[in-house]
């Protein structure tokens, strides 16, 4: 299969041992030029993994997602960047729409991910479909300085185009893993708050965790994921209630 030269896949990871492997193979289908940035904590095999598969690697001081992102994506040589997570796997589908892509200029490209926790996929309860912007021209997006979900600034000419086929998002081991990575976003979502002024409207601070539930379970139909469904609302309730309780303790400290 002939791979494009004009698209550097960049890869930001820490600890991404588990599933960097498939992530890089699936790109190299398509791709001939893919940077991996590997935060210098990374305790393990991550390293070794990426130079037994022949890809460029960078170790880094993490500064953040978006930082990060956008010094490493000035390293490649091609003005288009794929950004993706050493936790995401394109699949079929998805590279033959890269493959055969026409560039545009002033467009951003899309894909849609299904997240996995342990094995199974959640395909709803608001996590599906999971549309995010990922193929930029790095000379006309760049990423935002947002703590917490970070994303590409883009130019009001800028259109978005949704490609075809799916990553497969291996995002979780388990359940306490979600917690665990939940009560990081939640600390982060406080102290972006906090640094930008901002305060929680009065609706959030009453009733947002109960709406997160519903939305969650009802809404978004959590409860065709089963049990899994039911842990998630839980779950989707306790960040929204601890990202309150966190944005007190900063405030008073």
């Amino acid at each position: 299969m002939k791979k494009r030269s004009d698209i550097t896949a960049v890869i930001v990871v820490k600890d991404g041992a588990r599933t960097i492997s498939g992530c890089i193979q699936a790109l190299q289908n398509v791709l001939q030029y893919i940077i991996v940035a590997i935060d210098d904590q990374t305790s393990d095999e991550t390293e070794m993994i990426c130079k037994d598969l022949r890809v460029e690697c960078h170790l880094i001081s993490w500064q953040g997602f978006s930082t990060t992102k956008n010094l490493v994506a000035a390293l490649a040589k091609t003005e288009w960047i794929l950004s993706i997570d050493a936790d995401e796997i394109i699949n079929e589908d998805l590279q033959q729409s890269i493959l055969h892509l026409d560039l545009k200029p002033s467009t951003v490209y899309a894909f849609n991910r299904l997240s996995f926790i342990g094995e199974t996929a959640i395909r709803h309860s608001g996590w599906f479909p999971d549309w995010v912007s990922r193929l930029y021209n790095k000379n006309e997006a760049q990423w935002n300085v947002r703590l917490v979900h970070e994303g590409l600034t883009l130019k009001k000419d800028n259109q978005i185009v949704r490609l075809e086929g799916v990553a497969y998002h291996y995002s979780y081991v388990d359940f306490h893993q979600v917690e665990r990575k939940f009560d990081n976003y939640a600390l982060l979502r406080a102290k972006e708050w906090i640094s930008k002024s901002n305060k929680p409207p009065i609706l959030k601070r009453l009733f947002g965790p109960y709406f997160r539930v519903l939305k969650t379970y009802i809404l978004n139909r959590g409860f065709l994921d089963g049990n899994a469904g039911l842990q998630l609302a839980k779950l989707e309730f306790e960040l929204k209630r601890k990202e309150l309780n966190y944005f007190k303790k900063l405030r008073k400290s």
